[in-house]
């Protein structure tokens, strides 16, 4: 059996992930690329976004990276976070883990439109998401933003999202990451 990269099993995980139709493994599946991407870099981006987030900065004006191959996920409680794909090939389609689902006060495995899951941003929001998104896969970067979102029937709440894009041959095929409520 041939051994493969790490970065190389995180990709394959993420578009099992996209493709699965059952919750759990959907779920699993992100899970699993997201600890396979953590192992292919080193400490960095997800600490320093802690760090900041400890010393009561914000992300509301949104904060673009160069993304490297040190971009790791965080060994944080796991139930803080939602995994979530948007694949940008695949007409944006989306793949959430449940965690996201709840953020946005979905039942889990709803298949999720793009537009519908924007249109839940607050307005300031939602515009600051289009800039940083927008400027972010022009330029090949990730993102963090903390946005307002409004789930439906439920009060209005800050989210802390984090995107990072896969690129192939050159074009960024997947924006991927992670979601939590602050």
């Amino acid at each position: 059996m041939q051994h493969r990269a790490p970065e190389q099993l995180a990709e394959d995980f993420r578009r099992e992930a996209a493709a699965a139709t059952d919750r759990r493994a959907r779920d699993s599946l992100l899970r699993q690329a997201a600890d396979y991407q953590a192992q292919a870099s080193g400490p960095g981006l997800l600490a320093d976004a802690l760090f900041r987030e400890e010393r009561g900065e914000t992300f509301r004006d949104g904060y673009v990276f160069r993304p490297t191959p040190n971009v790791k996920g965080s060994r944080r409680d796991p139930s803080d976070w939602g995994y979530w794909v948007c694949d940008i090939e695949d007409e944006e389609r989306l793949a959430w883990s449940d965690r996201v689902y709840d953020l946005f006060g979905l039942p889990v495995g709803l298949p999720v439109d793009r537009d519908w899951a924007v249109a839940r941003y607050l307005e300031h929001s939602r515009a600051t998401l289009q800039r940083v998104r927008e400027y972010a896969l022009r330029h090949a970067f990730g993102f963090i933003l903390d946005a307002e979102i409004e789930p439906p029937g439920r009060e209005p709440l800050w989210i802390r999202m984090l995107a990072v894009p896969v690129c192939i041959d050159g074009r960024i095929a997947r924006l991927h990451g992670l979601k939590r409520a602050l």
